[in-house]
Protein backbone atom coordinates (compact mmCIF):
# COMPACT_ATOMS: atom_id res chain seq x y z
CA UNK A 1 0.00 0.00 0.00
CA UNK A 2 1.30 3.43 -0.87
CA UNK A 3 1.40 5.93 1.97
CA UNK A 4 -0.87 8.48 0.28
CA UNK A 5 -3.92 6.32 -0.26
CA UNK A 6 -3.25 4.32 2.92
CA UNK A 7 -3.51 7.53 4.93
CA UNK A 8 -6.80 8.30 3.16
CA UNK A 9 -8.13 4.82 3.91
CA UNK A 10 -7.14 5.04 7.57
CA UNK A 11 -8.73 8.47 7.85
CA UNK A 12 -11.95 7.15 6.36
CA UNK A 13 -11.97 4.24 8.82
CA UNK A 14 -11.94 1.62 6.08
CA UNK A 15 -9.29 -0.60 7.62
CA UNK A 16 -8.38 -1.69 11.09
CA UNK A 17 -5.26 -3.16 12.59
CA UNK A 18 -3.75 -5.31 9.83
CA UNK A 19 -2.68 -7.87 12.42
CA UNK A 20 -6.22 -8.16 13.75
CA UNK A 21 -7.98 -9.34 10.61
CA UNK A 22 -7.32 -11.45 7.56
CA UNK A 23 -7.05 -9.47 4.34
CA UNK A 24 -9.72 -10.80 1.96
CA UNK A 25 -9.33 -11.54 -1.71
CA UNK A 26 -11.09 -9.02 -3.96
CA UNK A 27 -14.05 -11.34 -4.61
CA UNK A 28 -14.40 -12.01 -0.87
CA UNK A 29 -14.23 -8.29 -0.10
CA UNK A 30 -17.01 -7.57 -2.59
CA UNK A 31 -19.10 -10.24 -0.87
CA UNK A 32 -18.77 -8.66 2.56
CA UNK A 33 -21.96 -8.43 4.60
CA UNK A 34 -21.60 -4.64 4.88
CA UNK A 35 -20.94 -4.06 1.19
CA UNK A 36 -23.41 -2.73 -1.38
CA UNK A 37 -22.87 -3.10 -5.13
CA UNK A 38 -24.70 -0.87 -7.56
CA UNK A 39 -24.82 0.02 -11.21
CA UNK A 40 -25.04 3.78 -11.63
CA UNK A 41 -24.42 6.68 -13.98
CA UNK A 42 -21.84 9.34 -13.14
CA UNK A 43 -23.46 12.72 -12.63
CA UNK A 44 -20.42 14.62 -11.38
CA UNK A 45 -17.35 14.59 -9.18
CA UNK A 46 -16.85 17.07 -6.39
CA UNK A 47 -14.24 17.96 -3.78
CA UNK A 48 -15.39 19.64 -0.59
CA UNK A 49 -12.97 20.43 2.23
CA UNK A 50 -10.40 18.03 0.71
CA UNK A 51 -12.94 15.17 0.59
CA UNK A 52 -13.68 13.77 -2.88
CA UNK A 53 -17.14 12.46 -3.69
CA UNK A 54 -18.48 10.77 -6.78
CA UNK A 55 -22.10 11.77 -7.40
CA UNK A 56 -24.11 8.96 -9.03
CA UNK A 57 -27.66 8.88 -10.35
CA UNK A 58 -29.91 6.23 -11.92
CA UNK A 59 -28.65 3.89 -9.20
CA UNK A 60 -29.65 0.22 -9.52
CA UNK A 61 -28.88 -2.19 -6.69
CA UNK A 62 -26.97 -5.31 -7.73
CA UNK A 63 -26.14 -6.67 -4.30
CA UNK A 64 -26.95 -5.79 -0.69
CA UNK A 65 -29.96 -4.69 1.33
CA UNK A 66 -31.90 -2.50 1.60
CA UNK A 67 -31.91 -1.18 -1.95
CA UNK A 68 -29.75 1.86 -2.54
CA UNK A 69 -31.41 5.24 -3.15
CA UNK A 70 -31.73 6.48 -6.72
CA UNK A 71 -28.94 9.00 -6.20
CA UNK A 72 -25.72 8.66 -4.20
CA UNK A 73 -22.70 10.78 -3.28
CA UNK A 74 -19.90 8.37 -2.38
CA UNK A 75 -16.55 9.33 -0.88
CA UNK A 76 -13.67 8.06 -2.98
CA UNK A 77 -9.95 8.36 -3.62
CA UNK A 78 -9.43 11.88 -5.03
CA UNK A 79 -7.60 10.73 -8.17
CA UNK A 80 -10.53 8.54 -9.25
CA UNK A 81 -12.50 11.66 -10.19
CA UNK A 82 -10.12 12.15 -13.11
CA UNK A 83 -10.79 8.62 -14.37
CA UNK A 84 -14.50 9.08 -15.06
CA UNK A 85 -16.74 11.53 -16.89
CA UNK A 86 -20.41 12.51 -16.57
CA UNK A 87 -22.59 9.92 -18.25
CA UNK A 88 -20.21 6.98 -17.65
CA UNK A 89 -21.95 3.85 -16.43
CA UNK A 90 -20.14 2.15 -13.55
CA UNK A 91 -20.42 -0.77 -11.18
CA UNK A 92 -19.37 0.44 -7.74
CA UNK A 93 -19.02 -1.27 -4.37
CA UNK A 94 -19.40 0.85 -1.26
CA UNK A 95 -20.29 0.69 2.40
CA UNK A 96 -22.28 2.97 4.68
CA UNK A 97 -20.57 1.62 7.79
CA UNK A 98 -17.21 1.92 9.45
CA UNK A 99 -15.45 -0.11 12.10
CA UNK A 100 -16.24 0.80 15.67
CA UNK A 101 -12.95 2.08 17.13
CA UNK A 102 -13.83 0.58 20.51
CA UNK A 103 -14.94 -2.90 19.39
CA UNK A 104 -12.98 -4.81 16.75
CA UNK A 105 -15.84 -6.78 15.19
CA UNK A 106 -18.59 -4.16 15.39
CA UNK A 107 -19.70 -1.76 12.67
CA UNK A 108 -21.36 1.59 13.13
CA UNK A 109 -23.16 3.83 10.64
CA UNK A 110 -20.68 6.29 9.19
CA UNK A 111 -21.86 9.85 9.91
CA UNK A 112 -19.93 11.10 6.86
CA UNK A 113 -21.97 8.97 4.48
CA UNK A 114 -21.16 6.12 2.10
CA UNK A 115 -17.61 5.46 0.95
CA UNK A 116 -16.25 3.42 -1.91
CA UNK A 117 -14.68 0.10 -0.99
CA UNK A 118 -10.87 0.12 -1.04
CA UNK A 119 -8.99 -3.14 -0.64
CA UNK A 120 -5.94 -4.78 -2.19
CA UNK A 121 -6.98 -5.62 -5.73
CA UNK A 122 -9.84 -3.11 -5.52
CA UNK A 123 -8.13 0.24 -5.67
CA UNK A 124 -10.90 1.30 -5.71
CA UNK A 125 -13.91 -1.03 -6.20
CA UNK A 126 -15.09 0.67 -9.38
CA UNK A 127 -15.57 -0.95 -12.79
CA UNK A 128 -17.03 0.01 -16.16
CA UNK A 129 -20.52 -1.46 -16.41
CA UNK A 130 -20.58 -3.65 -19.48
CA UNK A 131 -21.25 -7.26 -20.40
CA UNK A 132 -17.63 -8.30 -19.82
CA UNK A 133 -17.53 -6.82 -16.31
CA UNK A 134 -20.80 -8.47 -15.33
CA UNK A 135 -19.64 -11.85 -16.63
CA UNK A 136 -16.44 -11.56 -14.57
CA UNK A 137 -18.15 -10.53 -11.33
CA UNK A 138 -21.52 -12.32 -11.41
CA UNK A 139 -22.98 -15.66 -12.44
CA UNK A 140 -25.92 -15.98 -14.83
CA UNK A 141 -28.36 -15.51 -11.96
CA UNK A 142 -26.71 -12.20 -11.05
CA UNK A 143 -25.02 -13.58 -7.92
CA UNK A 144 -21.50 -12.47 -7.05
CA UNK A 145 -19.00 -15.26 -7.69
CA UNK A 146 -15.35 -16.22 -7.22
CA UNK A 147 -13.21 -16.56 -10.35
CA UNK A 148 -11.76 -19.98 -11.10
CA UNK A 149 -8.02 -20.60 -11.45
CA UNK A 150 -8.41 -20.72 -15.24
CA UNK A 151 -10.16 -17.33 -15.21
CA UNK A 152 -7.49 -15.87 -12.95
CA UNK A 153 -4.69 -17.07 -15.22
CA UNK A 154 -6.49 -15.58 -18.24
CA UNK A 155 -7.10 -12.37 -16.32
CA UNK A 156 -3.40 -11.84 -15.58
CA UNK A 157 -2.90 -11.01 -19.26
CA UNK A 158 -5.89 -8.64 -19.44
CA UNK A 159 -5.07 -5.33 -21.12
CA UNK A 160 -6.78 -3.39 -18.30
CA UNK A 161 -4.40 -2.92 -15.31
CA UNK A 162 -7.41 -2.71 -12.99
CA UNK A 163 -8.42 -6.27 -13.88
CA UNK A 164 -4.81 -7.43 -13.75
CA UNK A 165 -4.66 -6.25 -10.15
CA UNK A 166 -8.00 -7.88 -9.32
CA UNK A 167 -6.90 -11.29 -10.57
CA UNK A 168 -3.34 -11.05 -9.23
CA UNK A 169 -4.67 -10.39 -5.73
CA UNK A 170 -7.13 -13.27 -6.07
CA UNK A 171 -4.18 -15.55 -6.80
CA UNK A 172 -2.13 -14.04 -3.99
CA UNK A 173 -4.74 -14.25 -1.25
CA UNK A 174 -6.63 -17.47 -1.97
CA UNK A 175 -4.83 -20.56 -0.72
CA UNK A 176 -7.14 -22.77 -2.78
CA UNK A 177 -5.72 -21.19 -5.94
CA UNK A 178 -2.10 -21.22 -4.78
CA UNK A 179 -2.35 -24.94 -4.06
CA UNK A 180 -3.17 -25.73 -7.69
CA UNK A 181 -0.57 -23.82 -9.67
CA UNK A 182 0.58 -25.64 -12.79
CA UNK A 183 3.07 -24.84 -15.53
CA UNK A 184 0.55 -22.61 -17.34
CA UNK A 185 -0.12 -20.65 -14.14
CA UNK A 186 3.57 -20.14 -13.44
CA UNK A 187 4.18 -18.99 -17.01
CA UNK A 188 1.39 -16.40 -16.72
CA UNK A 189 2.63 -15.28 -13.30
CA UNK A 190 6.22 -14.82 -14.46
CA UNK A 191 5.08 -12.94 -17.57
CA UNK A 192 3.24 -10.40 -15.43
CA UNK A 193 6.11 -10.19 -12.94
CA UNK A 194 8.37 -9.12 -15.81
CA UNK A 195 5.85 -6.82 -17.55
CA UNK A 196 7.18 -3.31 -16.96
CA UNK A 197 3.88 -1.80 -18.12
CA UNK A 198 1.74 -3.85 -15.73
CA UNK A 199 0.12 -2.53 -12.58
CA UNK A 200 2.80 -2.35 -9.83
CA UNK A 201 0.39 -3.59 -7.16
CA UNK A 202 -0.46 -6.62 -9.30
CA UNK A 203 3.21 -7.45 -9.82
CA UNK A 204 3.94 -7.06 -6.10
CA UNK A 205 1.07 -9.35 -5.14
CA UNK A 206 2.37 -12.06 -7.48
CA UNK A 207 5.84 -11.94 -5.96
CA UNK A 208 4.23 -12.32 -2.53
CA UNK A 209 2.09 -15.21 -3.79
CA UNK A 210 5.07 -16.98 -5.33
CA UNK A 211 7.10 -16.53 -2.14
CA UNK A 212 4.23 -17.89 -0.04
CA UNK A 213 3.81 -20.88 -2.33
CA UNK A 214 7.54 -21.57 -2.20
CA UNK A 215 7.43 -21.63 1.61
CA UNK A 216 4.36 -23.88 1.62
CA UNK A 217 6.02 -26.35 -0.74
CA UNK A 218 9.57 -25.96 0.63
CA UNK A 219 10.64 -25.34 -2.96
CA UNK A 220 13.41 -23.30 -4.55
CA UNK A 221 12.61 -19.59 -5.11
CA UNK A 222 12.12 -19.73 -8.88
CA UNK A 223 10.77 -16.18 -8.74
CA UNK A 224 14.08 -14.77 -7.45
CA UNK A 225 15.38 -14.25 -11.00
CA UNK A 226 12.49 -11.98 -12.02
CA UNK A 227 12.71 -10.18 -8.66
CA UNK A 228 16.42 -9.43 -9.01
CA UNK A 229 15.83 -8.29 -12.59
CA UNK A 230 13.29 -5.77 -11.27
CA UNK A 231 15.85 -4.27 -8.87
CA UNK A 232 18.44 -4.28 -11.64
CA UNK A 233 16.35 -2.54 -14.31
CA UNK A 234 13.44 -0.59 -12.77
CA UNK A 235 13.83 3.18 -12.94
CA UNK A 236 14.88 4.61 -9.58
CA UNK A 237 12.80 7.77 -9.95
CA UNK A 238 9.71 6.84 -7.93
CA UNK A 239 8.10 10.17 -7.21
CA UNK A 240 4.80 9.84 -5.37
CA UNK A 241 1.89 10.37 -7.74
CA UNK A 242 -1.75 9.62 -7.11
CA UNK A 243 -2.49 6.04 -8.08
CA UNK A 244 1.21 5.16 -8.56
CA UNK A 245 2.42 2.28 -6.39
CA UNK A 246 5.94 1.94 -7.81
CA UNK A 247 7.73 2.60 -4.52
CA UNK A 248 5.61 0.01 -2.73
CA UNK A 249 6.33 -2.45 -5.52
CA UNK A 250 10.09 -2.09 -5.10
CA UNK A 251 9.79 -2.40 -1.32
CA UNK A 252 7.77 -5.59 -1.78
CA UNK A 253 10.47 -7.05 -4.03
CA UNK A 254 13.12 -6.34 -1.40
CA UNK A 255 10.85 -7.91 1.23
CA UNK A 256 10.24 -11.20 -0.59
CA UNK A 257 13.92 -11.58 -1.41
CA UNK A 258 14.79 -11.08 2.24
CA UNK A 259 12.08 -13.54 3.34
CA UNK A 260 13.71 -16.23 1.19
CA UNK A 261 17.24 -15.18 2.21
CA UNK A 262 18.12 -14.43 -1.41
CA UNK A 263 21.14 -12.10 -1.54
CA UNK A 264 20.93 -8.87 -3.51
CA UNK A 265 24.22 -7.99 -5.15
CA UNK A 266 25.64 -4.82 -3.62
CA UNK A 267 26.01 -3.21 -7.04
CA UNK A 268 22.30 -3.78 -7.70
CA UNK A 269 21.18 -2.54 -4.29
CA UNK A 270 23.43 0.51 -4.71
CA UNK A 271 21.13 1.79 -7.47
CA UNK A 272 18.44 2.27 -4.84
CA UNK A 273 20.68 4.00 -2.30
CA UNK A 274 20.63 7.06 -4.54
CA UNK A 275 16.95 6.96 -5.50
CA UNK A 276 14.60 9.76 -4.52
CA UNK A 277 12.89 7.77 -1.75
CA UNK A 278 14.59 7.69 1.64
CA UNK A 279 12.52 4.64 2.59
CA UNK A 280 13.87 2.70 -0.39
CA UNK A 281 17.40 3.92 0.29
CA UNK A 282 17.11 2.45 3.76
CA UNK A 283 15.68 -0.79 2.38
CA UNK A 284 18.62 -1.12 -0.01
CA UNK A 285 21.14 -0.52 2.78
CA UNK A 286 19.49 -3.19 4.92
CA UNK A 287 19.83 -5.66 2.04
CA UNK A 288 23.52 -4.79 1.71
CA UNK A 289 24.12 -5.07 5.45
CA UNK A 290 22.47 -8.47 5.49
CA UNK A 291 24.75 -10.02 2.87
CA UNK A 292 27.72 -7.69 2.26
CA UNK A 293 28.04 -5.50 5.39
CA UNK A 294 31.61 -4.47 4.59
CA UNK A 295 30.28 -2.58 1.53
CA UNK A 296 27.75 -0.39 3.36
CA UNK A 297 29.92 2.55 4.43
CA UNK A 298 31.78 2.79 1.13
CA UNK A 299 28.55 2.81 -0.86
CA UNK A 300 27.07 5.53 1.35
CA UNK A 301 30.18 7.67 0.89
CA UNK A 302 30.06 7.07 -2.86
CA UNK A 303 26.39 8.07 -3.01
CA UNK A 304 27.03 11.28 -1.09
CA UNK A 305 29.53 12.36 -3.76
CA UNK A 306 26.74 12.73 -6.30
CA UNK A 307 26.13 16.33 -7.31
CA UNK A 308 22.38 16.00 -7.82
CA UNK A 309 21.45 13.51 -5.11
CA UNK A 310 17.84 14.21 -4.01
CA UNK A 311 17.82 16.35 -0.86
CA UNK A 312 15.67 13.89 1.10
CA UNK A 313 18.03 11.03 0.27
CA UNK A 314 21.12 13.10 1.11
CA UNK A 315 19.70 14.02 4.51
CA UNK A 316 18.83 10.39 5.22
CA UNK A 317 22.25 9.09 4.14
CA UNK A 318 24.11 11.66 6.25
CA UNK A 319 22.03 10.68 9.27
CA UNK A 320 22.54 6.98 8.51
CA UNK A 321 26.28 7.55 8.18
CA UNK A 322 26.36 9.26 11.59
CA UNK A 323 24.45 6.38 13.18
CA UNK A 324 26.81 3.81 11.69
CA UNK A 325 29.81 5.71 13.04
CA UNK A 326 28.20 5.97 16.47
CA UNK A 327 27.63 2.20 16.46
CA UNK A 328 31.27 1.59 15.54
CA UNK A 329 32.51 3.96 18.23
CA UNK A 330 30.34 2.24 20.84
CA UNK A 331 31.66 -1.16 19.76
CA UNK A 332 35.28 0.01 19.99
CA UNK A 333 34.64 1.49 23.43
CA UNK A 334 33.05 -1.74 24.63
CA UNK A 335 35.95 -3.83 23.33
CA UNK A 336 38.52 -1.50 24.91
CA UNK A 337 36.82 -1.48 28.30
CA UNK A 338 38.47 -4.07 30.59
CA UNK A 339 36.22 -6.66 32.14
CA UNK A 340 35.58 -6.20 35.89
Amino acid sequence: MRAGWLCWVLAMGLVGDATARAIPSPSHALGGSWVMMVSARVESGEVDNHVARLVLDDVQTLRGKPDAPGKLAIRTLPWTLDRVAPGDRLIVAYTQFRRDPTLQDRRILDPDGPMMLVEDGLLPAMFRDNADTRARLFDQAGKLREPTLAEVVEGLSHDDPHWQSYYAHELSMRTDLRANWDRKTRTAVEALMRDVDADPAARASLFRAAAAQQRERAAAPWWAGPALDVLRTHVTLVEARDGDLSADFIRSVFDVLESANVPVDAAVAARWITCNSAALSERALLAIRRHEPEQESALIAQALQRSLLPAESRAFLLDHQRRLQAMRDALVLRNDTPSP
